[in-house]
């Protein structure tokens, strides 16, 4: 009889995508990334046009929905910025910009609003568009690129019906990034498209998760979208603005304060106990660790007389990221007991 032992584990995910970019060195020994893009489009790649995509205007969509608009977002500024020449305003730049002039990162804004946006960041054109839920598994998707000087439509994208699954695999979105770019004169050749619509799984995982993140982020949560921005790293480590997000997060955690502006002690506790409070709920659900085992099952000894014998096999538990910041920043506050 053979003894055995299961466990069954909190399914760890990992990942990264390839992509065409080469590495080159300044002067200083410093090294930059190019993105080799000459194959992808022939002409100039529209090199002279500056690009500000906003987030699509979301009708009939539940809360839980919200983040799919994100990821039309997302994916359409990561697309123009790798398949063209134009330059293409930094989301979390954009995100910036509007909180700090007060005005909304829903997509809903007035024709003075838009060429407000145009002189902030000043960009030329801006990407708009709408995603419509119509039933429960159908959506309609449209979008527009307007010159902001003339307000003059110069790519369009025609209101499409699609299903949540080619939002989330992103069919399409790349469909509408191929249709938008070659309006705006940036034609796509054949090593172009086929990367455009190369769309591995890891990456999409990556994208949904990063989504996520920044709405549970703006909806005020702090616990949830660390926990979605280590996910999307775990799928994709390449993916810079999760990179970005999630130290700019977490930063005031390890440190210790959660605002450096508050001196007050009364106040500062008072923001570790909601965040304290957000942590076990969240975790209520979740596991809080992870669980690392060896799949290679090694003999332990063996009980003749019986005609048994053991087997074993290495495990180890590690405490869940986010929990091992917020103790090191508990630490920090000298004030944990």
């Amino acid at each position: 009889m053979l003894i055995f032992f299961f466990l069954i584990p909190h399914l760890l995910f990992s990942g990264g995508k390839k992509d065409n970019k080469a590495i080159e060195t300044k002067n200083n020994n410093t090294p930059i990334i190019v993105q080799n893009q000459n194959a992808f489009f022939t002409g100039d790649g529209a090199k002279e046009k500056r690009v500000a995509v906003l987030q699509p205007t979301g009708k009939s969509l539940t809360n839980s929905e919200q983040w799919l608009l994100t990821l039309i977002q997302g994916v359409l500024t990561s697309d123009f910025g790798k398949f063209s020449l134009m330059t293409i305003i930094d989301r979390q730049n954009l995100d910036k910009i509007l909180d700090e002039q007060k005005l909304s990162l829903s997509g809903n804004y007035s024709d003075d609003e838009y060429i407000r946006i145009g002189h902030l960041t000043n960009t030329q054109y801006i990407v708009i568009g709408s995603l419509e839920k119509i039933s429960n598994n159908n959506y309609i998707l449209e979008l527009a690129i307007t010159h902001l000087e003339s307000g003059i439509r110069k790519a369009s994208f025609s209101p499409t019906n699609c299903t949540i699954d080619d939002i989330k695999n992103q069919i399409i979105i790349k469909k509408a990034s191929e249709e938008l770019l070659q309006q705006m004169g940036v034609l796509l050749t054949d090593i172009g498209k086929k990367s455009l619509y190369d769309i591995r799984g890891t990456t999409k995982n990556a994208d949904i998760s990063l989504s996520k993140g920044i709405i549970s982020q703006r909806n005020g949560a702090i616990i949830e979208p660390l926990s979605y921005y280590y996910e999307a790293i775990s799928y994709d480590s390449s993916l810079q603005e999760a990179t970005k997000r999630l130290s700019s997060l977490s930063s005031p955690i390890i440190n210790g304060t959660l605002d450096e502006s508050i001196r007050n002690d009364i106040e500062r506790r008072k923001q570790w106990l909601a965040l304290l409070t957000e942590c076990e709920n969240y975790y209520k659900n979740r596991f809080p660790f992870y669980v690392y085992y060896a799949t290679k099952l090694r003999h332990a000894y063996t009980n003749y007389e019986k005609e048994t014998c053991a087997l074993f096999f290495f495990i180890q538990f590690q405490e869940d990221r986010i929990i091992s910041e917020i103790v090191r920043g508990l630490y920090k506050t000298g004030k944990m007991k």
